[in-house]
């Protein structure tokens, strides 16, 4: 059935046409065909035998029995299929499959496709098995190997299972390029292999030697260590050569999964391969010619590591006792010791490094990861140990150094400098120390939260931390305090430069404001503008310097790192800015006398010229005899010059101002004294002339005028006049009171009742003439009353007295006389110590009775007491007079101008003895045009006294008193100036 089935089949496909030969001749298909079943090509035969069928009838026996041997060989090539199923998956039995399946391609060696992927699948599982059983018992042996250490006996075995599934490899027929590749990479690998399993006991040997290098001397080790980190580098060589060779393996595999979908799951030569070499992943222990080498590196690995750790805890133990106990030296040596081993140490665990080569996605291969979990807290014990030694040794020096430091004792700002710069390099180094141990605690932590290991690593690292940080804290308190020196230091600086600006400024000031000058007559203040202005300039770049200073110490100083900035250093800035404060305050000030130094300079100037201008205008007054607008030009002249004086005190200024004004003054009081001389004699002669003819008003005006008129150019009165004037003023004080002037306030109601009182004295003298007694007496009493209105304020009223004794007279003429003589005679008696009230009465008692005995010559006696009436002149005072006269004369005629203020005094007494001397008179007034007496202050003086002025204005009475008093010892001839003489009288009137 089936063979019909594919006859059919056949000739159905076959169905398009005969075949012709390339000659033209048909050929002989018959025994083509046996030639082909004896081939055991079956399809060719079958697909030849279906033309035959169609072309040629003829020969259909002969096509029909050689299909039907063609189906028996089918049928029991089928028959073996059979089989193979059964060996294969009821029998489990491979190698039976494998001979089942090379009898079935022997039978048919073109079957149909749907066979050929049967028997194809069939043949690859049962190779699978078989791979897999010879796979499994290598890698037992070789795992056997391994657990005995015999990592030359393990590689063997490795290596011969590098022929296992190389015949399907072959057959597969790759690319010659892929296996080319693989055969090289084959090549290197076992002869790597075979270095490995031939030096794996000098290998070996490395885990003692290691191990008696870290116990030796620590100077040592690092050239000691050479001899096995050559070792270990040749083995790392070897692995890493057979780690890459196995890597072509699994590239050309994974390249024919990708491109040959028959072999989508890969070649069983190339994966076995690659086990072999890494050893199989689901396994819990390293196998596998890299696990081999690894084994042997861990075992090495696993002995040093013990003598290491051991090693280096004894040294760190040590050190950090010695550097707990402040034993600086000891803990340096011995952590330098510890940095050596832990370095030696690292560098020889660091070579497990060369076993991280990574895969090209650049992740590491599994077995590096899977190894980071033995390596990983090794590394990082080592390389925190190698840290921290180098770090003990660091801060043991940190130590030493610091310890010679002591900020208070230095006083080089330079020298503060260099320290702190080194200390901070403590300090950023120990800083750096303690994030690093910080970061090391976190790393810890995090890692003990991973799955990792590390209680003991992490407590350590925690201890280490407080150990930096107290360390820490005491550099860092050590450099705050350099800083807090440095600002100490430089403040100090500060402090002075500006301390020295200020000193200036006051100077400035008291140049613009004035500066008490003793001058010996008196104390005033001199100012100085022009000077201030120089230093005001002079000063500036520093002001400046100090500012830009200032604010750079300010800046550095709140730039200071926050945990370096203490109380004390942050005080710095602060003080600064407060020093800044009083440089600024300062500065304002600066800037306000720069102004009124300017302005008070300036005014000076213009004063200064105003009184130049103003001299030049004196000497044409004086030409033209105008002595009073002479004078008062030179007066304004040297007001203007005291005032520049006042704002700049100019030494130049001063003494040509005062010897102009002087000469000036000195001229204009010459040619004035001249007029004064001839002018006072007229009015002394006019006002002793109205006094000898009793009218002593009249002379004392006239008088009065002459008195002025001398002091316009005498300072010293003139003798004559006061005496003249004494007589007139005595005269007219005789008769103060005596009568009331109009210019009187209570004249009018004064008059009024005088009025009264007279008219009722005349009513009562009527009334008496008509015989009315008690009339008269009333109205007597009512002028009485009246009067008595009148003498209660004005006592000495010459009428109402008068009218008082009429009154007194009228009311009894009987007892009258008897009154009148009593009066008379207490009158005389008051001409002894009452001469003035004496005379007043003498006066009164005239006026009712002139021709009493007595009362004439008694009037005339009070009136030469009182001075009214000049006595007759001793002839011994005329004789005196004279001789006083004749010396005076020859001192004049002599022309001595040194003596003639002797003279003068000379003449004077002469007058004093002789008013009428008319020698002394004219010889007087030609000494006084020679020798006047007027008061003038210069400039300078009128500076000082201006100064007193301004002291006893602002309430330094005392003080103002006694520098008064010193002006005047200095300058007596100004005691009669009128200005002193007010301020005398002020100072007075206060006291």
């Amino acid at each position: 059935m089936r063979f019909c089935k594919w006859l059919v089949l056949i000739i159905f496909l076959f169905s398009a046409g005969g075949v012709v030969f390339g000659n033209g001749v048909q050929e002989d298909r018959i025994a083509k065909a046996k030639e082909l079943i004896a081939q055991k090509d079956y399809n060719e035969a079958i697909l030849l035998l279906a033309k035959v069928v169609k072309e040629e009838p003829d020969r259909l026996d002969q096509a029909q029995e050689l299909l039907d041997q063609i189906r028996r060989a089918r049928d029991s090539f089928n028959n073996d299929f059979s089989r193979l199923l059964t060996a294969l998956y009821t029998d489990q039995d491979e190698g039976k499959a494998l001979r089942i399946i090379k009898e079935m391609e022997s039978t048919d060696k073109s079957p149909n496709i749907a066979m050929q992927r049967e028997i194809a699948q069939a043949k690859r599982s049962a190779r699978l098995i078989y791979y897999q059983k010879q796979f499994a018992l290598i890698m037992a042996k070789g795992l056997a190997a391994l657990n005995q250490n015999d990592y030359s006996g393990a590689t063997s075995v490795y290596l011969s299972g590098y022929s296992l599934a190389r015949d399907e490899f072959d057959e597969n027929n790759f690319n010659a390029m892929l296996r080319d590749r693989v055969f090289r990479a084959l090549g290197d690998l076992k002869t790597a292999a075979s270095q490995f399993a031939q030096n794996s006991a000098a290998f070996q040997a490395l885990q003692a030697t290691g191990v008696q290098i870290f116990e030796g001397n620590p100077e040592q080790i690092s050239t000691r260590l050479a001899i096995v980190t050559d070792k270990i580098r040749e083995l790392a060589n070897l692995r890493r050569r057979i780690y890459q060779d196995s890597a072509v393996f699994a590239q050309e595999n994974n390249l024919i999964k990708k491109t040959i979908p028959d072999l989508a799951s890969g070649d069983f030569f190339l994966s076995y391969a690659y086990l072999i070499t890494r050893g199989r992943s689901d396994v819990p222990q390293r196998e596998g010619i890299i696990g081999s080498i690894d084994r042997l590196w861990n075992a090495d690995a696993q002995a040093w590591s013990q003598t290491i750790q051991q090693r280096i805890d004894r040294l760190f133990t040590q050190a950090t006792q010695s550097l707990d106990q402040q034993a600086w030296p000891q803990a340096q040596q011995v952590y330098q010791q510890a940095y050596v081993v832990s370095k030696a140490a690292l560098s020889l665990a660091t070579l497990w490094n060369l076993t991280a080569y990574p895969q090209a996605n650049g992740a590491f291969s599994s077995e590096y990861v899977s190894l980071l979990n033995t390596l990983l807290p090794q590394l990082l014990y080592l390389n925190s140990r190698r840290s921290l030694a180098l770090q003990g040794e660091q801060s043991a020096r940190i130590q030493v150094q610091e310890a010679e430091i002591h900020p208070e004792q230095i006083s080089d700002s330079t020298a503060i400098d260099a320290l702190k710069q080194k200390v901070d390099e403590d300090r950023q180094t120990l800083a750096a120390f303690a994030s690093q141990a910080q970061s090391n605690v976190d790393r810890m932590s995090a890692l003990t939260s991973a799955g990792w290991t590390f209680q003991q690593e992490q407590q350590f690292w925690a201890s280490w931390l407080t150990r930096w940080q107290r360390y820490l804290t005491q550099t860092t308190n050590l450099e705050s305090s350099l800083i807090d020196r440095k600002g100490f230091l430089e403040y100090a600086s500060l402090q002075q430069r500006y301390q020295t600006f200020h000193q200036a400024t006051l100077h400035i000031q008291t140049l613009v404001d004035g500066q008490l000058i003793n001058q010996g007559t008196a104390t005033f203040l001199s100012h100085d503008p022009r000077q201030a202005l120089v230093l005001l300039r002079q000063d500036q770049p520093a002001e400046v310097a100090l500012r830009q200073d200032l604010r750079s110490y300010i800046d550095r100083f709140q730039a200071v790192p926050a945990v370096l900035a203490t109380p004390a250093v942050q005080n710095w800035p602060v003080k600064g800015q407060s020093l800044l404060d009083e440089l600024d305050r300062s500065t304002r000030q600066r800037s306000q006398l720069l102004a009124t130094a300017t302005a008070n300079w300036e005014r000076a100037q213009q004063l200064q010229r105003e009184g130049e201008r103003l001299l030049r205008d004196v000497q044409p007054q004086v030409d033209n005899a105008d002595f009073p607008a002479a004078r008062r030009v030179l007066n304004e002249a040297t007001g203007r010059f005291s005032a520049s004086l006042n704002l700049e005190d100019d030494a130049q200024l001063r003494k040509s101002s005062d010897a102009e004004t002087k000469r000036l003054f000195a001229l204009i009081l010459k040619g004035e004294n001249e007029l004064v001389v001839r002018e006072v004699r007229r009015l002394i002669t006019a006002g002793s002339t109205a006094y000898l003819t009793g009218q002593f008003p009249q002379a004392e005006q006239t008088l009065l005028r002459a008195q002025a008129r001398w002091a316009t150019t005498n300072a010293v009165p003139n003798q004559e006049v006061t005496y003249w004037l004494g007589l007139a003023q005595n005269a007219l004080s005789i008769n103060t009171g005596r009568t009331i002037n109009p210019t009187d306030p209570l004249y009018n109601e004064i008059q009024a009742l005088l009025n009264f009182a007279r008219a009722d004295y005349e009513k009562a003298r009527q009334h008496e003439t008509d015989g009315d007694q008690a009339g008269a007496k009333r109205l007597l009493d009512e002028a009485q009353t009246t009067l008595g209105k009148v003498l209660l304020p004005f006592p000495l009223n010459q009428e109402a007295r008068v009218l008082n004794l009429r009154i007194q007279q009228s009311r009894d003429p009987a007892i009258f006389p008897t009154l009148f003589r009593d009066d008379f005679n207490a009158a005389v008696a008051k001409l002894d110590n009452k001469p003035q009230e004496g005379y007043n009465d003498l006066l009164d008692l005239k006026s009712i009775q002139a021709d009493y005995p007595g009362l004439a010559s008694a009037i005339k006696s009070a009136r030469l007491i009182l001075g009214i009436d000049r006595r007759p002149p001793n002839p011994a005072d005329l004789r005196e007079s004279r001789n006083l006269t004749d010396l005076a004369q020859r001192i004049y005629d002599s022309n001595n101008v040194g003596q003639f203020s002797t003279a003068l005094a000379q003449i004077n007494k002469a007058l004093r003895l002789d008013p009428t001397n008319s020698r002394a008179q004219e010889l007087k007034d030609k000494l006084s045009v020679f020798n006047p007496t007027a008061t003038f202050m210069t400039p300078s003086q009128l500076n000082e006294f201006n100064a007193i002025v301004n002291l006893f204005a602002s309430g330094r009475r005392l003080e103002a008193q006694s520098q008064l008093n010193l002006f005047l010892i200095h300058y007596p001839g100004l005691a009669q100036d009128p200005r002193v003489k007010e301020l005398q009288g002020r100072m007075q009137a206060a006291s």
